[in-house]
């Protein structure tokens, strides 16, 4: 079978180093892997900040806000915190004052939800006598 290649020459061997295409060498520190990446455009030339990025000023404002409301926001969470404890505590005395009366008194308890009356008309000795029954 012949290659259509034309630099193939059938008798002599190919090895990956004839075949390389010669680079140039990188730069020191520089792998050849990892290609040229520029670096982001900067906001403005100031030279104080040395052409960096500079955050707004209203980050600034927000970051200082939040740092001072998590600790105010964390006082007011430990107050809430114990006053519910304390609140347990007094429902908890208050429930067994409860439960001691009730064993105390050991009666049934009666509830009543109101009068059931039904007209009634009867006739005694030839007298008519009207009433109402309560159930």
């Amino acid at each position: 079978m012949a290659s259509s290649d034309p630099e193939h020459n059938p008798g002599k061997t190919v090895s990956p180093q004839s075949k390389a295409k010669k680079h140039t060498d990188p730069t020191p520190g520089q792998s050849e892997i990892i290609p040229k990446i520029r670096p982001s455009p900067t906001h403005g030339n100031n030279p104080n900040n040395g052409g960096k990025y500079r955050k707004p000023w209203w980050k600034h404002f927000l970051e200082i806000i939040a740092l001072l409301a998590v600790p105010v926001a964390a006082f007011f969470a430990t107050i809430q915190w114990f006053e519910l404890r304390k609140s347990n505590e007094i429902n908890k005395g208050s429930l067994e004052i409860n439960r001691a009366s009730l064993v105390s008194v050991q009666r049934a308890f009666v509830t009543w939800k109101g009068f059931i009356t039904i007209p009634r008309v009867e006739h005694w000795e030839s007298e008519e006598k009207r009433y109402f029954a309560v159930k």
